[in-house]
């Protein structure tokens, strides 16, 4: 199944005619630990009709526990805190 969107928000519109022509009701998500959450809210919110569950693909050189301690780290939880912020203020409302 191809995706062609460039966001969460915008994969959701792929991922749901790929769900519709198999005919789904329950979807496993497997997306960046960092990621989880916010993937899950998006899919749940657009897609109320399937029951989505989430699932973290760890990869310790891109994303670590301790994210404080290195700085890509500390940028991609700032990246997402700041995409988290946005979803919940102004994309779920549209």
């Amino acid at each position: 199944m191809p995706i062609f969107g460039f966001s969460t928000f915008a994969e959701v519109n792929d991922v749901s005619r790929c769900l519709q022509s198999l005919g789904a009701h329950r979807v496993l998500i497997v997306t960046s630990d960092f990621h989880t959450r916010r993937a899950l809210m998006i899919f749940r919110h657009r897609l109320p009709q399937y029951e989505f569950n989430a699932a973290a693909a760890t990869n310790a050189s891109e994303f670590g526990y301790a994210w404080w301690s290195n700085r890509e780290w500390a940028k991609t939880t700032f990246d997402e805190w700041t995409k988290m912020v946005w979803w919940q203020m102004v994309d779920r409302w549209r």
